[in-house]
């Protein structure tokens, strides 16, 4: 199997688990909260391993600002999905920013010449439509009013944009110097500007004993994810990598099946099955 492959799964379950222990954390605590003291957890986390590779990281000036860029893209990518989710559902803002591989594949095939076979590319087109279909809500949508729809569409589309740019950027710049480098300074400029924006908004420091272990561990897998992201671009194809770490909402959804013993709708079902024969097919 390819590695692109096994490393995309491997985020695939990373991000999943993220997901779904940041769903639980937020039943007791603030998104910003979330935000912040997740950050900080990433930056602790990552710095050792930052220091261990220093030695051998090379970098100027140009991809430190572009690394920055990227920390500030993800942080604009973030503020607006959730603005999106707070003026309209979360099934219509999230179907449109989950599928940021729909720009990030191409970026790489043209950029960095890249290239996938026609089973990958078929595989990849399947993972896609899997993530939209496990990410939609189609009782809800049909009580939307369309001038909200289309208030919701456009931070959605904002957030794919965002999202497609940093991971883009990420992969990049791994191939380009260590696949440390960016990651880590992503982590701490994104944690820089959550904390600047809570103190902005004069947040208390306590968080709910109840959110103290999920927000441990969904900062955890998320921040394991990221860099395995990094660490995946320098060993394969960001292209092949891309739809598979996108497509956590498939983890989230058997997690919720089974320990919180949600209902499986058709077109959860659906998007199981596109994911389940696009990653096979992204195996060829």
């Amino acid at each position: 199997m390819d590695i692109s492959v096994i490393a995309g799964i491997a985020i695939l379950v990373l991000y999943g688990l993220a997901d779904f222990f940041t769903a639980i954390a937020l039943k007791h605590e603030k998104t910003i909260k979330i935000l912040v003291f997740g950050g900080v957890i990433s930056v602790l986390v990552t710095l050792p391993v930052f220091y261990y590779f220093l030695p051998v990281i090379k970098f100027n000036l140009g991809i430190l600002a572009v690394s920055i860029l990227a920390g500030i893209i993800g942080c604009l990518s973030l503020f607006s999905f959730f603005e999106g989710i707070k003026v309209d559902k979360v099934s219509v803002v999230a179907p449109l920013a989950n599928v940021w591989p729909i720009i990030t594949a191409p970026l790489a095939i043209i950029f960095l010449s890249e290239n996938l076979s026609i089973f990958e590319m078929f595989g990849a087109a399947l993972v896609l439509c899997g993530i939209v279909s496990l990410s939609l809500k189609t009782k809800k949508l049909r009580n939307i009013q369309l001038r909200r729809l289309t208030r919701g569409l456009k931070y959605g589309f904002g957030a794919m944009i965002g999202w497609s740019l940093l991971y883009f950027i990420v992969g990049a710049l791994a191939k380009e110097t260590t696949w440390i480098f960016a990651p880590f300074v992503v982590i701490v400029v994104q944690t820089v500007i959550f904390i600047a924006y809570f103190v902005y908004k004069k947040e208390k420091v306590h968080v709910e004993e109840q959110a103290v272990r999920p927000l441990i561990l969904q900062a955890l897998f998320n921040t394991a994810g990221f860099l395995l992201f990094g660490f995946g671009s320098v060993l394969g194809n960001i292209a092949i990598l891309s739809p598979l770490a996108a497509a956590s909402p498939f983890l989230v959804v058997i997690l919720a099946y089974v320990f919180l013993k949600e209902r499986l709708s058709t077109h959860e079902k659906l998007g199981i099955a596109l994911l389940i024969l696009g990653t096979v097919l992204l195996s060829f």
